[in-house]
């Protein structure tokens, strides 16, 4: 997490002094409705300079329009209809949204590199004494899994019961029936 606060520090910075600006602007419209305008750019620019530089590239340099084209012509429009406060919104808001989808996107590449570290590199093929790898298992050859020991691979009970404890997938605490014909998956613990 503090990887991911040093990463959009310059975007949270700009968030935070862009929501003073919109208030502020709010609270100098009641009085001085033409001050407030030029408050309200102000945290619209500070918010929006890169989604707006982003857009214009993306049309102009790669032909292509995307998300913060439409982010740029909500805005641009709302300035063009003197909508100074929606403007600096819809860019503070736009701000918001890309800090949680960053936030989700490192807590995920951290969640599945975790899930990777756990499955074992190493299966057990019936029949054979020693443990190969479980990239060179081929398909429909059979596996066993010892009480304690993680799945090195998906596949299907074929033979026997047991729980399986699935928390690292699914976060259920309890353990799950596996039986004949019961789906297992890599990184469950049996």
């Amino acid at each position: 997490m503090r990887n991911l606060f040093k990463n959009n520090k310059s975007k949270i910075t700009r968030l935070v002094i862009s929501a003073l600006f919109i208030a502020l602007g709010a609270v100098v419209g009641i009085f001085n409705e033409q001050s407030s305008i030029f408050i309200f750019l102000a945290a619209y620019v500070l918010t929006g300079y890169d989604v707006i530089g982003t857009s214009l590239y993306e049309l102009f340099r790669r032909k292509e329009v995307g998300e913060k084209m439409l982010m740029t012509v909500a805005s641009l429009g709302a300035v063009t209809v003197g909508s100074y406060f929606e403007a600096a919104f819809i860019m503070a808001l736009y701000l918001i949204g890309e800090l949680i989808e960053d936030t989700s996107s490192e807590l995920t590449k951290k969640s599945v590199k975790t899930l990777a570290s756990i499955i074992p590199t190493l299966a057990r093929i019936k029949g054979k004494d020693e443990l190969v790898r479980a990239s060179e298992v081929s398909e429909g050859e059979i596996i066993e899994v010892y009480a304690g020991e993680r799945i090195p691979l998906d596949g299907k009970v074929i033979d026997g019961i047991s729980e399986i404890d699935t928390s690292c997938v699914t976060g259920e605490s309890m353990p799950v029936p596996a039986r004949i014909g019961t789906d297992v998956y890599a990184s469950h613990l049996n």
